[in-house]
């Protein structure tokens, strides 16, 4: 040290999540107070993000030796012996480097110090932590393997990063407690994320171009500030095109079906993957043109189905401008038509035709205000039903810890064998499991937004007449994705199906004798049910679904 003291610490953690905890502010001041004791002057100090289990995938580690050997610095502190490496190779090539003299490695908190002159036996307790160091990260990497496949076969994606509109959240304890580990994937609570991704679909649904939908999202303010450099229409095809959206996710080459909430309309999904699907139906050349049916329809021809596309006639008259007349037609991909002569639809007409279905919908002030009472009605029941289920969820897990605790005192006192305590035990914490998964999932459910789905179908059938004379025609394509399903052009007859619960509210008008209660239970989509505890005596065989 007489001669040269400087030195270079190397700080290192393995994670991102590791990063801005204290790991490098604690390895920071040890470098600093033990250069003090020692007389090292510390000239560079590498605080690397990096795992150190991969010699190829070391790139910072490779900077801070190679800066160490064309400064002519020698002295290389680390905190301990892991933080130098946990792999052989770079043990080895460090060790040459010792050998030759050019390098002085210094373990800061082991207070040891390895150079030409260290004896062997030095280097061979250096050579076992490395391997003990090696080892421990192959075991890591199996475990975490092994739970990230476990999470995966159990409907959650593995990873720390989720698609826009999606956050992760704590799991709960039975008593609503975060616990410190393990997370589910749930709707983001920012409004404006979800607003963004759902426009997104909603443009390309409405036969936007990638690079159009960025630039009308960017329009309207749904980017933050900050992501609208890096937000490319590359970006928007890959969030359009994710599986995720679908309730499904890919984990290490396998599909799963996802517990997440599915966040898009299916409806939406459906046209956007049709989009992505199809063939032939773009007009390209009239890209800069309003084509709202261009690929929303299908023929109607059972023996084809093509999509329809926009295809515009120009017409001069004399001494005046051309003027464009908006047609759509069948794109024949499958040349089942000998002749298109008769199927080329005016634009005008197939909005007429569609808008025959709003009078079927449409809903006077008297009956939506008696399905609204109905509604109230029914989240007032559903509400106090929840209520006790929580409640009977509760007793049955406090039942079961007085059980257990039973067990264990029959066991102490020899009154059960070991072999009977296991199996017991066993099965009173598969129920507390199963009863902790149902209250959890009971809890979760907001009976409020089954009943605003409904408030929101009951508005829209009210006010969509005076609203769709002025709409634009992007707006009028976007509420009949709404409304209608399977739209067919047959020749130039518009066919198409009523979605529920519109088609209830169709048949509600042709009804002068409904009930409230069976309109708002076909009204309100209330999804899968609710859990239902079992019978006390029935054991794992009386678990009900959900």
């Amino acid at each position: 040290m007489k001669t040269d003291n400087r030195a270079i610490a190397f700080l290192r953690v393995s994670s991102k999540r590791q990063q801005d905890n204290s790991s490098h502010e604690i390895q920071r001041n040890e470098c600093n107070d033990y250069c003090d004791k020692n007389n090292l002057i510390l000239t560079k100090i590498f605080a690397v993000v990096e795992s150190a289990k991969d010699s190829d995938s070391r790139t910072q580690f490779k900077e801070a030796i190679a800066f160490a050997k064309s400064n002519g610095i020698k002295h290389m502190l680390f905190y301990m012996f892991d933080r130098e490496t946990r792999n052989l190779t770079d043990n080895e090539n460090n060790e040459k480097l010792i050998r030759l003299g050019s390098l002085i490695i210094h373990y800061v908190k082991d207070r040891k110090v390895m150079d030409a002159n260290s004896p062997d036996s030095d280097f061979l307790q250096r050579d076992m932590s490395a391997i003990v160091n090696k080892q421990f990260s192959r075991n890591l990497s199996t475990k975490v393997r092994d739970a990230m496949r476990d999470k995966a076969e159990n409907g959650w994606a593995p990873g720390n990063h989720v698609p826009l509109g999606y956050v992760h959240e704590k799991k709960r304890d039975e008593n609503g407690r975060e616990l410190k580990r393990g997370t589910t994937i749930v709707r983001d609570t920012n409004e404006q994320n979800l607003t963004w991704i759902r426009r997104e679909f909603e443009l390309r649904a409405l036969g936007y171009s990638y690079e159009k939908i960025r630039e009308q999202v960017v329009q309207e303010g749904l980017v933050p500030q900050k992501k609208i450099k890096a937000y490319r229409d590359t970006s928007v095809q890959k969030r359009l095109s994710n599986r995720f959206y679908w309730g499904e996710f890919t984990w290490a080459g396998v599909r799963y079906q996802g517990k997440h909430p599915i966040i898009i309309p299916i409806a939406m999904l459906e046209k956007v993957d049709q989009l992505f699907t199809k063939r032939g139906t773009s007009s390209t050349k009239y890209a800069s043109e309003q084509q709202f049916a261009n690929g929303y329809f299908k023929c109607g021809d059972p023996t084809c189905g093509c999509f329809i596309i926009y295809d515009p006639k120009d017409k001069k008259r004399k001494n005046s401008e051309p003027k464009r007349y908006k047609y759509y037609r069948c794109s024949n991909g499958k040349r089942k038509h000998q002749s298109l002569r008769g199927r080329n639809v005016n634009e005008e007409m197939i909005w007429q035709q569609l808008e025959s279905s709003l009078d079927s919908v449409y809903l006077s002030n008297d009956i939506a205000e008696a399905i609204s009472a109905a509604m109230n009605e029914v989240k007032k029941k559903t509400k106090q039903s929840h209520t006790r289920e929580i409640e009977e969820y509760r007793r049955y897990l406090e039942e079961l810890e007085v059980r257990e605790d039973s067990l264990y005192s029959d066991m102490k006192r020899e009154l059960l064998s070991q072999e009977s305590y296991s199996r017991q035990i066993k099965s009173v914490r598969e129920e507390r499991a199963h009863y902790t998964d149902l209250l959890e999932k009971t809890q979760h459910i907001i009976s409020d937004a089954s009943i605003e789905t409904a408030k929101s179908v009951i508005e829209l059938a009210k006010g969509l007449k005076p609203k769709w004379k002025v709409m634009t025609p992007p707006e009028r394509l976007q509420t009949l994705n709404f409304i209608v399903s399977n739209p067919v052009l047959d020749g130039v007859n518009v066919r198409y199906d009523l979605k529920e619960p519109y088609s209830v509210l169709r048949d509600l008008r042709g009804n002068s004798n409904w009930r409230p209660q069976a309109v708002i239970l076909r009204t309100i989509n209330c999804g899968e049910g609710i859990p239902r505890p079992v019978e006390k005596g029935q054991g794992n065989q009386g678990r009900a679904g959900t």
